[in-house]
């Protein structure tokens, strides 16, 4: 597993952070960098990308290549400011600056060059920070009472689905409308106890395909607690925080639960995320990490975070 790694340095009085590469099956250390700088004053924003040989670590106004093998670092790419999101186009990085310049950087060499192009990055490139693969947005195209009884919170469009129009590309700001036939959605029961449900709709007209209640009638739902969800073809891994974190892996388009699994609330700090393969899902609770087979949900590895 590679990733982010800090440690406290009792003699400075700080905690500094680190690229480490950990084993899944023992979780000894394989390698770890040099110092990236301390936490959190210079690294808490940082995000790393994996390009398989090479890492990207993308800190402040500058992106650092890092030998996926020892953790060497390879080279440093100066850009004018700090990166508002990046894709990948053959072997280059397509980089969007805050201050709204545009940039090439070359995975292998890290060269700069200007990208005076005016393309938009349609499909940015996720690092290892935590966020939802299908990000929660306002309603979209639904009414807060599209469906009698329910009241709609949360709709849900992929990156790729987004449909911006003319309109500039903002990950802060809610997209226009979405090009996604399926519609997902996070509803809680109205009037009375607001029993959260998930609904798949038909984006053309409205209607509900499904609906799944997440947790019984009564139970106790964590203020403000929304699900998130992890998109994979036509599957969905469905994470739903509240005391206790629960995770479904469900068909999209029938709203079928495939499997389930619970992770008791001693064992979260803050659900941070999962990640979905093709025989693999990933999952962060701050304080553990799990590796479950997408298949069945069988738990392949636990490992915990405070080493």
């Amino acid at each position: 597993m590679l990733g982010r790694y800090r440690e406290y340095d009792f003699d400075a009085g700080t905690y500094y952070s680190y690229l480490a590469a950990f084993s899944g099956k023992d979780q000894s250390e394989l390698w770890r960098s040099e110092s990236i700088g301390a936490w959190p004053e210079e690294t808490i924003s940082a995000q790393v990308y994996d390009f398989g040989k090479t890492l990207v670590l993308s800190m402040s106004d500058k992106l650092h290549g890092h030998a996926a093998a020892d953790g060497k670092r390879l080279w440093t790419a100066a850009l004018s400011d700090k990166p508002k999101q990046i894709g990948r186009e053959g072997g280059a990085l397509r980089v969007e600056a805050i201050d709204g310049k545009r940039f090439s950087v070359e995975v292998a060499t890290g060269a700069v060059t200007p990208d005076g192009s005016g393309a938009r990055i349609t499909a940015p490139l996720r690092g290892d920070g935590p966020y939802s693969q299908i990000a929660s947005h306002g309603p979209i195209d639904l009414k807060p009472k599209q469906w009698p009884g329910l009241k709609v919170e949360r709709a849900y469009c992929a990156r790729d689905q987004q449909d911006w129009g003319t309109t500039p590309f903002d990950p802060n700001r809610d997209p226009p409308g979405c090009k996604d036939p399926l519609g997902l959605a996070f509803a809680v029961k109205s009037p009375g106890t607001p029993v959260p449900h998930l609904v798949g709709y038909d984006r053309a007209d409205r209607s509900q395909r499904w609906k799944l209640q997440l947790s019984p009638q009564g139970a106790m739902r964590s203020l403000g607690s929304v699900p998130e969800i992890e998109h994979h073809g036509d599957r969905m891994l469905v994470i739903y925080p509240s005391g206790d974190v629960t995770l479904r892996m469900m068909e999209r388009a029938t709203g079928k639960v495939l499997w389930t699994q619970t992770i008791p609330k001693d064992k979260v700090f803050r659900a941070l995320g999962g990640v979905v393969t093709d025989t693999r899902v990933y999952f962060h609770s701050g304080t553990h990490f799990f590796i479950f087979d997408a298949a069945s949900g069988g738990v392949i590895a636990e490992l915990s975070s405070n080493r």
